[in-house]
C-alpha cells in the first residue's frame, strides 16, 4: 500500500472555480490533476 499525505492549499474562489472548470473539461478532478502535476515534477 502506498503511503499518502494530505496537502491543503488556499486559493481565492474565482481561481478555484476557473481551475475546476479547466480540469473538468479535460475529464479530471482537481485532486487527480494535482497528483499528475506532482508526479511529473518528481520525474524532472
Amino acid at each position: 500500500m502506498v503511503n499518502t499525505e494530505l496537502v491543503q492549499i488556499k486559493v481565492d474562489t474565482e481561481t478555484k472555480t476557473y481551475v475546476i472548470s479547466i480540469y473538468e473539461s479535460l475529464g479530471l478532478d482537481v485532486p487527480t490533476a494535482v497528483r499528475i502535476f506532482f508526479s511529473k515534477k518528481v520525474l524532472l
